[in-house]
């Protein structure tokens, strides 16, 4: 993905993201998703996206406390229609 390119067409855009969530479990069965997920994060912040990210004691599988505690709350909180 050409992540300037896709950057640039979003301002364009009528509404933009406020924020981005990037969150992984420290033990994931895809042992590049927490590097490659904090590169990513690293990428966007280093360009003045705002990102928030969370490592989480877990695996791959969403948690259903999880979605009721942060995820859930996190889109209340930063989507707006």
């Amino acid at each position: 993905m050409n992540f300037p390119s896709a950057r640039n067409a979003s301002r364009s855009l009528p509404s933009r993201l406020r924020t981005i969530g990037i969150e992984w479990g420290r033990v994931d069965f895809y042992r590049w998703i927490p590097k490659g997920s904090r590169w990513l994060a690293g990428y966007l912040d280093g360009r003045g996206i705002p990102v928030r990210t969370e490592e989480f004691a877990g695996g791959h599988e969403l948690q259903a406390d999880r979605v009721e505690r942060v995820i859930l709350p996190y889109f209340r909180s930063s989507l707006s229609f």
